[in-house]
């Protein structure tokens, strides 16, 4: 079986993003909301195990992991920066 590759302290610092974002999402406007909203899907898919992991090769789900971290970051980052500062 193929290790992953992505480190915890990318989810880690992942996680402290989304708090961040999560802390100010009252100043969010609409649009942003609903992003964050997905956002919240992709998160909870990336934290909880899935019975379909088990049905998928282990390049398969790395890829599909890191695809998925790279989404859910750019999402966070994007809103942060329609924060005001």
């Amino acid at each position: 079986m193929q290790k992953m590759n992505y480190k915890p302290i990318e989810i880690e610092s992942l996680g402290q993003l989304r708090d961040e974002v999560k802390l100010q999402a009252h100043l969010l406007k609409t649009d942003m909301k609903d992003e964050l909203h997905k956002l919240e899907n992709d998160w909870r898919r990336l934290i909880t195990p899935s019975k379909r992991v088990a049905r998928k090769s282990a390049a398969e789900v790395k890829t599909a992991t890191q695809q998925l971290l790279k989404t859910i970051q750019t999402g966070y980052e994007r809103i942060k920066q329609s924060l005001p500062s």
